[in-house]
């Protein structure tokens, strides 16, 4: 087990996570409690080393059906929504700040933020750490017509290219497929691979 997780397998972490559990009594393993980096620390490093090695200029994250995962936060009671808030909160200030491989997030969600305290019945508490978090986020409002096709298909129309946007989407370009060459010799994608084609 310890030479599969050297060399980062991820059968091997399942296995650890389950030998881990059995030695200390049903305690989950977290790399963040054990010295490792936490979620937001592992995104600064990555937009950082995009930006640096590759010349990307960071991380888009598009949570499609945010409002659902919003929905089961508040409601689910084996979770600790005002924690998982105030992560949330820690996150968009921190890697989504930085000029150099900063994050963009993009939660997709059928009302404002705000508005699920409502839906959810949410106790004051969480209902006013969505209502700050709400503010740190800016609304995008999208209204698609019956025929959403058309509607996709006049978002598309407004995207025009810079000659800076042009420049930076050959360089992109570029990091990507070196990145896919790099990632194509490893196990993982390679399984992924081999999924898509039984496909």
């Amino acid at each position: 087990m310890l030479v599969n997780l050297k060399q980062h397998k991820p059968e091997a972490l399942v296995l650890f996570k389950k030998w881990y559990s059995h030695i200390f009594h049903g305690r989950t393993f977290s790399p963040a409690h054990e010295g490792g980096k936490n979620f937001i620390e592992a995104y600064v490093e990555a937009g950082k080393n995009l930006a640096e090695q590759y010349h990307f200029g960071g991380i888009v994250v598009v949570w499609d059906e945010f409002g659902f995962a919003l929905e089961d936060l508040i409601g689910n009671s084996h979770r600790h929504a005002q924690q998982e808030i105030k992560l949330l909160e820690s996150f968009v200030q921190t890697a989504c700040s930085p000029d150099l491989g900063h994050t963009i997030f993009i939660g997709l969600t059928h009302v404002g933020i705000r508005e699920y305290a409502d839906r959810t019945g949410a106790n004051e508490v969480v209902a006013h750490g969505l209502g700050q978090i709400s503010g740190r986020f800016k609304t995008f409002k999208i209204e698609l017509n019956a025929a959403e096709s058309e509607g996709y298909h006049l978002l598309g129309m407004q995207r025009t290219w810079t000659e800076k946007g042009k420049q930076l989407l050959t360089v992109s370009t570029d990091a990507k497929q070196t990145i896919l060459e790099n990632c194509r010799h490893l196990s993982l994608f390679a399984r992924v691979r081999l999924k898509v084609w039984g496909i």
